[in-house]
C-alpha cells in the first residue's frame, strides 16, 4: 500500500526550506481538523480561496489525494479518536458517537464521565461531565509527554469529543464550548479551575457579540453558481429560524420565544462565527500556554466544528457550505500568520484533515435511491415481525433492546429464558433486515468475529471488523444502501457509512522534513500519528495500525 505510484502534480515556485527554514525538531505540532470536510473541498472551491489559507498549506505541503478512513462508523467521535492515535475503533472502543450499553440499559456518549464535574460551568450541567476515559489507548500527545514531561498538549473544539479525543488520555488540557453559557469549559478530569488565560478569554464574551447579527453572503451572487439555487429541496434551517435562505439571523435562543438557555448559542455555533471564535481561542491557548515558545516541542489540536453543524442542515451542495469554507479559508490565513509571528512557521509541523465526509442531500440525487431511514420505525418493524414469527409479546418481553450506532442489540438472557436458540433468533432478525430494500448488508456478530479471525476480501465487511468492539457493539451491524442513512428528520443529511463519500477526507502534511507534492498513494488518517512520531523521534501510540508515510519524509543527513 505504501509503494503505490508517487506523482507530483504540483511544481513549487519556491522551495519549502526557503519559506519555512529547517529545524531538527518542530517547536509546535498542530493538528487542524475540519469537521465534515470532504476531500473534494480543497479543489472544489480552489478558485475562491486566498493564497494564504488552504492554498498556503496545500502548495507547500504533501497532499494525499487518496486518504480514507478504514472504519465503517464514520462519525465525529470515531474520526477524532483515530487522527492522533491511529488506533482502530475495535481497540479504542470509540465505536460511534454513542452506543447502547446492555448492562446500563441506556445509550452511552463516547466521552461521558459521571465521575467528573464541569469546570467553567455549573457543576451540575452534563456538558462538563466529559473526559477521555472511554478511550482505550494513547495519542501522539501522550507519547510526547511521556518522553518530554515539560512539553504541553492542548485540545480545542466547540464539540467536546472533538477537543477531548485527539488530545489523548493525559494532555495539559482539553477545552470545549458550552452552548448555554457561551464559555469555553473543561472538566475536573483535567484541572480544578480554568487557567487565567481561559477565564480572560471567556470575559471577552465573543459569542454574545454575534447574537442578533446576520450571516450574509461573503461573495458576489455569481460565485455561488456551482452550488445551484439557494434553497434546494431537502435543506433545513439553522436553530431559531424557519427560512432556508440567506441572510441567516444568529438568534439568542435564551430570549423570549425560544427560552432555551442551555442551547443559547446553537445558532452561533452553526455559523462561520463559530470558526472565528475557535481560531481566536486557539491563539489564546498558544499565548497562554506559551506553546512552541519554551524550547521544547508542544502539540495543539484544533477542530472546527461549525462546518459539520452547517453541513448537516444544508448539505454539501449548498450556498451555506460554500460560504462557510470561503470564510474558513480566511480564518486559516489569519491563524497561519499568527503562528508565523508567535512561533515561526519554520518551527511548526501541521496536519490538515477531516474526521469524515458527507453525501448529498437525498432530494438532490433521487435516482440513486437515497433516503432517510427512521431507525425507530425500523426497530418497531423488527419487534412486530419477530414477535409474530416466534409467538411472543415483544412489548413485554423486550428481546430486541435497541437500534444504536446502526446496530441491533438483543437481550441474550431473555432469549434463552424463552427457550429460543440464540443464533437462530439473531439470524432471523438479520434475514428480516436483508429483506428491506434499503439494507445492503446485515452482518451478525458471528460473521464479524469470524472475519476478524480468518480475514475477508469484502471491503465493507473489513471496515465493519475495524469498527467492531465486542464489549460495546451489538449483535447485528447494518449497512444501508449507498446514499441512505439513519435519521429521524425529514430535512438535512447525515453520514456514518463505509462508502467513499463518508470515508474520503483531505490530508495535507506540512513541515520542513516533509516533501511537498501531490501523492496518489493510498493512506489512512491512522498514518498521521506514526508519521509525526517518526519526525519527533518518539514511539507511535500503542495499538496503532498506522504506518509512517516514509515516502513523504526527508531522509536524515548522514553523519
Amino acid at each position: 500500500m505504501r509503494k503505490g505510484l508517487l506523482i507530483y502534480l504540483l511544481v513549487l515556485t519556491t522551495p519549502f526550506v526557503l519559506l519555512f527554514g529547517q529545524q531538527s525538531k518542530p517547536k509546535l505540532v498542530v493538528l487542524i481538523v475540519v469537521d465534515q470536510m470532504r476531500a473534494d473541498y480543497l479543489d472544489r472551491f480552489d478558485d475562491l480561496y486566498s493564497d494564504g489559507g488552504f492554498k498556503r498549506l496545500s502548495s507547500h505541503g504533501a497532499v494525499m489525494k487518496n486518504c480514507n478512513f478504514l472504519h465503517s462508523m464514520t462519525n465525529t467521535g470515531p474520526g477524532h479518536s483515530t487522527l492522533f492515535s491511529g488506533i482502530p475503533l475495535r481497540v479504542s472502543g470509540i465505536v460511534s458517537n454513542a452506543w447502547y450499553s446492555v448492562p446500563l440499559g441506556r445509550s452511552v456518549y463516547c466521552v461521558e464521565d459521571g465521575s467528573v464535574s464541569g469546570v467553567g460551568v455549573d457543576t451540575s450541567e452534563v456538558n462538563g461531565k466529559m473526559s477521555p476515559r472511554n478511550f482505550n489507548g494513547t495519542s501522539l500527545c501522550d507519547e510526547l509527554l511521556k518522553v518530554s514531561p515539560s512539553s504541553r498538549a492542548v485540545g480545542i473544539a466547540i464539540k467536546d469529543r472533538g477537543a477531548i479525543l485527539p488530545a489523548g488520555k493525559h494532555p495539559t488540557g482539553a477545552y470545549w464550548f458550552d452552548a448555554g453559557s457561551g464559555n469555553w469549559i473543561t472538566s475536573t478530569y483535567y484541572m480544578k479551575s480554568l487557567p487565567a488565560w481561559v477565564a480572560a478569554f471567556n470575559a471577552r464574551h465573543l459569542p454574545e457579540q454575534s447574537l442578533g447579527t446576520s450571516w450574509e453572503k461573503m461573495l458576489p451572487e455569481k460565485d455561488y453558481v456551482r452550488a445551484g439555487i439557494d434553497d434546494q429541496p431537502g435543506e433545513g434551517s439553522i436553530p431559531g429560524e424557519t427560512r432556508r435562505t440567506f441572510p441567516h439571523r444568529i438568534s439568542d435562543l435564551a430570549t423570549p420565544g425560544f427560552k432555551n438557555r442551555f442551547r443559547r448559542f446553537d445558532a452561533f455555533a452553526t455559523s462561520p462565527f463559530g470558526n472565528v471564535m475557535t481560531a481566536e481561542f486557539a491563539k489564546a491557548a498558544i499565548e497562554g500556554e506559551q506553546l512552541g515558545q519554551r524550547g521544547v516541542t508542544d502539540i495543539l489540536t484544533v477542530s472546527f466544528s461549525s462546518p459539520d453543524y452547517c453541513g448537516h442542515i444544508f448539505g454539501p451542495d449548498s450556498h451555506e457550505i460554500e460560504d462557510m469554507y470561503v470564510r474558513l479559508d480566511g480564518v486559516l490565513e489569519d491563524f497561519l500568520k499568527f503562528l508565523d509571528v508567535k512561533v515561526g512557521l519554520s518551527n511548526v509541523d501541521i496536519a490538515l484533515t477531516g474526521d469524515h465526509g458527507i453525501p448529498p442531500i437525498p432530494e438532490k440525487i433521487p435516482q440513486t435511491g437515497a433516503r432517510r431511514i427512521n431507525g425507530g420505525d425500523l426497530l418497531n418493524l423488527l419487534k412486530v415481525r419477530m414477535g409474530q414469527r416466534y409467538n411472543y409479546d415483544e412489548g413485554n418481553d423486550r428481546l430486541i433492546l435497541a437500534l444504536s450506532n446502526d446496530q441491533i442489540y438483543v437481550d441474550h438472557t431473555a432469549i434463552a429464558a424463552k427457550g429460543f436458540i440464540e443464533q437462530e433468533f439473531i439470524e432471523a432478525i438479520a434475514e428480516l433486515l436483508r429483506g428491506q430494500k434499503y439494507v445492503a448488508h446485515a452482518f451478525t456478530r458471528s460473521e464479524i468475529e469470524r472475519a476478524a479471525c480468518v480475514g475477508t476480501t469484502d471491503p465493507i465487511l473489513s471496515s465493519v471488523v475495524q469498527t467492531f468492539d465486542g464489549r460495546r457493539c451489538g449483535d447485528i451491524a447494518i449497512i444501508l444502501t449507498p446514499y441512505s442513512y439513519f435519521s429521524p428528520l425529514t430535512t438535512g443529511v447525515n453520514h456514518g457509512t463505509p462508502y467513499e463519500y463518508d470515508t474520503h477526507v483531505p490530508l495535507v502534511l506540512v513541515g520542513p522534513k516533509i516533501k511537498a507534492g501531490v501523492y496518489a498513494d493510498s493512506c489512512a488518517p491512522n498514518d498521521i500519528a506514526p508519521t509525526f512520531a517518526a519526525i519527533l523521534g518518539i514511539h507511535a501510540p500503542e495499538y496503532t495500525i498506522g504506518k509512517p508515510l516514509d515516502e513523504l519524509l526527508e531522509a536524515e543527513p548522514s553523519k
